[in-house]
């Protein structure tokens, strides 16, 4: 069986690759086409307006990216190597430590940026002399705000179940 080196100069074994390249490259296929779908639909039903209040709120999902993967990755590889050496009492409180700790930050998200919106939009750019864009701003980051609690965990689960 021939084998692909790592950076740790461990090997992967070829048959294990093949089998998750399939699913790894359909995910990000998927990803990729959502992105696509969503920029089409609001191109769209709402117009270059529309477009321009996707991306001036996607920095803010571009927060919890950032958040979720200093968590999520060396959380899980931290997880999975406990949960290797058997060590599961300590596995799983590391797991329940970090869950916590992105949770408490993500509600905190959740409180601030609901609180502080406008401040917030306007930070990302948003003027008050274009009240429809504002407007459209609004209602795309208020409910991204407030699910941040699920998006984050979410990511969070996603890669302690991956690893």
């Amino acid at each position: 069986m021939s084998k692909l080196p790592t950076p740790s100069g461990r090997v992967i074994p070829r048959s294990m690759f093949l089998k998750i390249l399939p699913s790894a490259l359909l995910s990000a296929f998927a990803l990729a086409m959502s992105n696509l779908a969503d920029a089409l639909v609001v191109g769209n039903r709402v117009g270059e307006t529309g477009l321009a209040a996707i991306g001036i709120v996607t920095p803010i999902y571009l927060l919890y990216s950032f958040l979720c993967i200093g968590f999520a990755v060396g959380g899980g590889i931290t997880h999975a190597r406990l949960t290797a050496a058997g060590d599961q009492p300590l596995a799983l409180a590391h797991a329940r430590r970090l869950s916590g700790i992105l949770l408490f930050i993500a509600l905190m998200i959740a409180l601030l940026g609901n609180l502080f919106l406008d401040p917030v939009l306007s930070l990302l750019g948003v003027q008050d002399g274009y009240p429809l864009l504002k407007q459209l701003c609004r209602e795309y980051a208020r409910p991204l705000i407030t699910a941040s609690p699920i998006f984050m965990l979410n990511f969070l689960m996603y890669h302690f179940v991956r690893n």
